[in-house]
């Protein structure tokens, strides 16, 4: 039987907390905790020792993003997932290096979301696809040309999921789009940035450093 994923939900607003409260447990997850404040989440991290915290960037006192850095230095096995209003940078390079595993906007749906939290207690990273692309295009306009710049929007995401590891059936669930779909757009994809396959595709990608080194390697 699969272990029950215990959750720590900090945010300010109680209205939010008890929204993702009902979000979680119906797909099976414990709520564990709920913190108010970045310094509750810290002090309850350490007492309850949670399995994924999900944490807003700002709050009164210690921010999200320096509660962040905290926890993942005294509980390395806790994975923090931001969850915020922001979808801008600096906010996810900035969570990410503290040591968050994973950046959600508050604009995803349930699913995305549950998701989300399974893919980072798994040991994965995880952003949000549309998150990522503009955050790609951002790079790309700071450094000139790049053949992912023949890229439409969606082939971005898909390029992006590819190069991340995901198969294209997990691919067609985050974006909510048919497989063949997928197969379709990977074809495309791959004409466009000339490679053959899904490992070319990851190198292509970290030599134009639009991903770091990936968790998962496609096959």
């Amino acid at each position: 039987m699969a272990k029950t994923i215990k959750i720590l939900l900090v945010d300010d607003h109680h209205l939010v907390r008890r929204g993702i409260r009902g979000i979680v447990e119906k797909a099976g997850m414990e709520v564990i905790g709920e913190a108010s404040t970045g310094d509750e989440a810290v002090r309850m991290s350490r007492e309850l020792s949670p399995d994924v915290i999900l944490m807003d960037v700002h709050m009164p006192g210690t921010s999200g993003i320096d509660a962040t850095r905290k926890i993942c230095r005294y509980n390395p096995d806790t994975k923090v997932m931001a969850l915020s209003a922001f979808s801008g940078e600096p906010y996810p390079s900035n969570f990410f290096k503290a040591g968050a595993a994973g950046y959600l906007t508050k604009g995803c749906d349930e699913k995305e979301m549950v998701q989300a939290i399974r893919v980072i207690y798994s040991g994965q990273r995880y952003i949000s696809p549309s998150l990522a692309q503009r955050t790609v295009l951002q790079r790309m306009s700071n450094r000139g040309d790049s053949p992912f710049a023949k890229l439409s929007k969606r082939e971005m995401e898909v390029a992006l999921l590819v190069a991340a590891g995901h198969k294209p059936q997990k691919i067609a669930e985050l974006l909510h789009i048919e497989q063949k779909s997928v197969n379709s757009h990977r074809y495309h994809i791959f004409k466009k940035v000339g490679v053959e396959t899904d490992v070319s595709l990851t190198l292509l990608a970290m030599q134009h450093d639009l991903i770091g080194t990936p968790d998962v390697i496609p096959s």
